[in-house]
């Protein structure tokens, strides 16, 4: 069967004038403004659960879950600010991480390798689900400027596919600079 273009219009009006329970007050509309919050100075240590930070997480990150951590994929990277007096005493970088009983159950264990300015980070061999927390020494040297990337790489890692549609790496909580 077919409508002409006033019995359309006219049946769209019959429904319309039932979803508002057959009255026709007219609805205020309240404007809505969205206030975007803008990033902070550059942080030395980055807490997933801060959205303040979120924009130094350069790339290989997921969104945040449950309002503190984050999936990595399995090339991650970071840019922090160097602490006070890091070009000269250096600093430790710091990651508190996760892996998931899956990770291990799948893979039986992977390595985190890390890069900042060209200096290779000493690896760290994850042969257990549970919680770690990646600790290594960074020299002086290392530590010059305003802003350092710090690269990440798993040598192993969850494919997409294999457990969800995503690539899954490590969970982590926070990662960045500590003065030594």
């Amino acid at each position: 069967m077919r409508f002409g273009k006033r019995a359309c219009l006219g049946l769209m009006m019959t429904v319309a004038m039932a979803s508002l329970g057959g009255s026709c007050k007219a609805k205020r509309r309240v404007r809505v403004e969205t206030v975007e919050e803008e990033a902070g100075p550059m942080a030395s240590f980055i807490r997933m659960s801060e959205p303040k930070t979120a924009v130094q997480l350069v790339r290989g990150f997921y969104g945040l879950e449950q309002g503190a951590w984050r999936w990595t994929k399995s090339e991650f990277s970071v840019t922090v600010r160097p602490p006070a007096a890091a070009a000269q005493n250096g600093a430790r970088l710091e990651a508190k991480i996760t892996v998931p009983d899956a990770v291990i159950a799948k893979l039986g264990q992977t390595t985190l390798h890390c890069v900042v300015n060209g200096h290779v980070v000493e690896p760290e061999k994850i042969e257990k689900a549970g919680e770690l927390i990646y600790k290594r020494d960074i020299p002086a040297s290392v530590l010059g400027g305003e802003a350092l990337t710090f690269d990440f790489r798993l040598d192993k890692f969850l494919a997409a596919g294999q457990v969800e549609e995503r690539e899954l790496g490590l969970i982590v909580t926070t990662v960045g600079l500590l003065k030594k």
